[in-house]
């Protein structure tokens, strides 16, 4: 009895005494409360991550910049970081006592070598820890370049080109008439392809607001769908970092005379560029605006035709285009961690076309008879959003896009489409799985086109549908604190009038911080593109050139592998990184434009054209390099500088494959080996091997000097068909007698000054290819001559 009564009351002295002891813990768990604002503005931050160093413990900012903590007493490291702006690491000591509200103040990030990046992963992470590679241009190097549209940013990225429009990475594409990207395009993270065509509209896209470009390259089909076979480049546009702000820029240039004066096409006065753009954000409370516009009037340096008899062409190549944009977030004051918005763009333009020159000598800078199409061009997008970031660290996105437009063209070549587009995602970063990243997604998006050029059939009107409807999912974790691993998986649903297609794709990557300054990655992805409705479908004609439908036509399908290594670098003052990667991409049921006879008429001589095709296996392979340094000499005196080096060996797998056969065609069989100019090695056709790039900029005081130069290699191989028809009374246009003599690649410089001649103003003179040389990127198309423009920029 006494056994058991003294068990009772050593059980009931326990209770007691655990009682007092977890009373007495829970009475020392303070709380923490902070607010976090950005350094000299003051403005608070919301939704920065508050973490604390070595526990699993963290929260986030609210929509006013604060956050709570709850700790027991100690010392701690709290850890603020932020989009844009500079990790913050602060010492902290709680004690057992009434803890005042706390101010932490983020210094906005400006320089180039702490990049955070969303396109890899569509989450923030430091550049150097991304699986894939990917290159940052910042609107600092689109400002000091008097960069006035998209693509001549994008080409200042290494191992990037611009052929006719179409962007390359790695030789990964050739030449399509800008139709059929496969390099992904995307404002904020939403596809920005024209619904019919499938390529970027360059002119229509927001210059004057870009916070900053992303440019991934290698398959990245998981994250962003079909059309990034090759890679994908994510425009994020800006919104306001302090109360109010306001830029304008007014830029003038004017176009020099050729290097060979007798092929100049004018009279007078030299052409004159002229050109305004506008951006203005405000925050009203807890509404941030966004307000931009852009003018431009190019008068062109190709001219028309010498004998036009109806004039309709006589001012050749021009474009005259005024765009507005506006972008609206709204951070709910009711629901906590809720934003929404509405952003859009609208666009008219006025412009030409010109396909080939008339000849490689007096008329090289005058448009091919009858290759010249007029537009009148309006179209614009709408983006409603609502993004939801709950307490418990999950983030619900659902964005919408739609997408007209409407294109008058002259030949009876005039168009209307839109799209629908949809996407719902979930992401989180679970703590308690030792920070494992995971997003989730649905999307679909809906296309429609009418216009006789989609008939399939010439002087016909016809219309057009396609759908594509995805889910994907992703993941990534850090292990041991150096090495970060991510895999992911999509699944596709395409359907275009009656083709119907499905597949699944997939990618996997590693980043090992294996010393204090060194990342090695490896990576590898599936890509799966299907046709656009141009590809497919398109009827169109210019003079005696048209581009012929091919409704067989099916997906395409890649897989991309590399391996790179991104070193950090400080010497002295100097500091930046190398990055150098390995890659290996192979395509299936490869998709090329290819030229030849596709026509039915009984004058052969109209029969000329294009036609997209599924041809041979391919292979890319090579290495690219890349550089980016600054040095802060002192307050008064800095440099920088950024470039690289792609070499590439793209070869046909299969070059004796006979891929088409064509009853209507002189030269019926299609191969690889039947239809190139230049059989060596296998080189695939219209890719340089060899691209470089590099740009530098010193500062003193208020005056900058930069000097830019790039390389393009030689186009060692082109359709057989231009070889062929360069005689008379066919398609006499002197390109064999050019690449006989241009076999050498081309060098092409800039250079620029400029004086800040206040806080509020500054001024510029640019001159683009500073030598005036005459070169061609794509065969049977000339390149601008020198282009010496002033700049005026004021901001307040």
């Amino acid at each position: 009895m006494k056994k058991k009564k003294h068990l009772f009351f050593t059980a009931f002295l326990f209770f007691i005494f655990q009682f007092i002891f977890l009373n007495q813990s829970f009475s020392q768990v303070q709380t923490i409360k902070g607010t976090l604002i950005e350094k000299g503005t003051k403005k608070t931050i919301a939704f920065a991550k508050v973490g604390v160093k070595s526990i699993n413990i963290g929260t986030a900012t609210d929509v006013n910049g604060e956050f709570k903590l709850e700790l027991q007493p100690g010392t701690y490291t709290l850890v603020f970081s932020s989009l844009e702006y500079d990790k913050l690491s602060v010492d902290i000591s709680v004690k057992n006592e009434i803890q005042n509200q706390l101010i932490f103040e983020l210094k906005a990030a400006t320089h180039q070598l702490d990049e955070i990046i969303v396109a890899a992963s569509k989450y923030n992470q430091k550049l150097e820890e991304s699986t894939s590679t990917i290159e940052i241009i910042k609107p600092s190097i689109i400002e000091s370049k008097n960069i006035i549209s998209i693509d001549k940013a994008i080409e200042q990225v290494p191992g990037v080109a611009i052929i006719d429009n179409e962007p390359q990475i790695r030789g990964g594409s050739g030449f399509s008439s800008g139709l059929g990207s496969r390099v992904m395009i995307l404002i904020d993270e939403i596809p920005m392809l024209r619904p019919d065509a499938g390529r970027p509209v360059w002119s229509f896209l927001p210059v004057e607001d870009v916070e900053q470009i992303e440019v991934v390259k290698g398959a990245s089909s998981v994250i962003y769908g079909s059309s990034a076979l090759n890679g994908a480049i994510n425009i994020r546009t800006a919104f306001p970092k302090e109360n109010s702000s306001t830029k304008v820029t007014i830029h003038s240039g004017l176009y020099s005379v050729p290097e060979q004066t007798y092929s100049k096409t004018w009279d007078g006065f030299n052409p004159i560029i002229l050109g305004a753009s506008l951006i203005k954000t405000k925050r009203i409370n807890n509404v941030d605006l966004t307000f931009g516009g852009n003018f431009l009037s190019d008068p062109g340096y190709i001219a028309g035709p010498p004998n036009d008899s109806t004039g309709e062409y006589k001012n050749g190549e021009f474009q005259k285009n005024f765009r507005f944009n506006f972008g609206t977030r709204v951070r709910s004051n009711h629901v906590e961690g809720l934003t929404y918005g509405l952003n859009g763009n609208f666009m008219y333009s006025k412009n030409t076309q010109s396909y080939f020159w008339m000849d490689s000598d007096t008329n090289i800078y005058r448009s091919y008879p009858g290759a010249i199409t007029n537009f009148n061009e309006f179209q614009f997008y709408l983006d409603p959003y609502i993004k939801y970031f709950n307490s418990k660290g999950g983030t619900h996105s659902l964005k919408n896009r739609f997408y007209y437009s409407n294109n008058g063209a002259s030949n009876n070549q005039s168009t209307m489409s839109y799209s629908l587009y949809d996407e719902y995602t979930f992401s989180k970063t679970f703590k308690k799985l030792d920070n494992l990243f995971f997003i989730f997604g649905l999307s679909n998006i809906y296309a429609y086109s009418f216009g006789e050029v989609f008939s399939g059939t010439f002087n016909t009107n016809g219309s057009k549908t396609s759908e594509n409807a995805s889910t994907f999912i992703q993941l990534e974790k850090k292990f041991f604190k150096f090495l970060t691993i991510s895999g992911g998986a999509r699944w596709e649903y395409f359907a275009i009038e009656n083709y119907k297609t499905n597949k699944p794709v997939f990618r996997a990557g590693a980043n090992a911080k294996v010393t204090k300054a060194t990342y090695v990655r490896a990576s590898w992805g599936q890509g799966f593109r299907f046709p656009s409705i141009g590809e497919r479908y398109i009827s169109t004609f210019s003079g005696n050139f048209g581009i012929y439908p091919n409704p067989e036509l099916k997906a395409e399908n890649s897989w991309n592998a590399e391996i790179g290594i991104k070193q950090l670098f400080k010497i002295g003052k100097f500091m930046g990184f190398l990055d150098v990667c390995g890659f290996w991409q192979e395509y299936q049921n490869y998709i090329e434009f290819n030229a030849g006879y596709w026509g039915t008429d009984a004058d052969i001589k109209k029969n000329l054209g294009y036609k997209f095709l599924n041809t041979a296996d391919a292979r890319v392979t090579g290495i690219d390099i890349s550089l980016i340094g600054e040095c802060k000499v002192s307050d008064d005196f800095s440099f920088g500088l950024f470039g690289g080096y792609t070499y590439t060996h793209p070869i046909s797998l299969d070059p004796d494959k006979v891929y088409y056969v064509n009853p209507n065609s002189v030269n019926t069989v299609f191969s690889y080996a039947s239809t190139s100019s230049d059989t060596t090695g296998n080189i695939l056709k219209y890719r340089f091997e060899h691209l470089g790039k590099l740009d530098i900029e010193v500062k003193y005081k208020s005056f900058a000097l930069g000097l830019g130069a790039k390389y393009y290699g030689f186009m060692k191989n082109i359709d057989k068909f231009f070889y062929d028809t360069d005689r008379p009374g066919f398609f006499q246009t002197g390109i064999k007698d050019y690449r006989k003599v241009n076999n050498n690649g081309s060098f092409v410089f800039d250079a620029r000054i400029s004086y800040n001649l206040s806080s509020h103003f500054k001024f510029a003179l640019l001159i683009n290819n500073f030598f005036n040389s005459q070169y061609s990127l794509r065969p049977i198309s000339i390149e601008s001559p020198r282009v010496t423009s002033i700049q005026l920029i004021y901001k307040v």
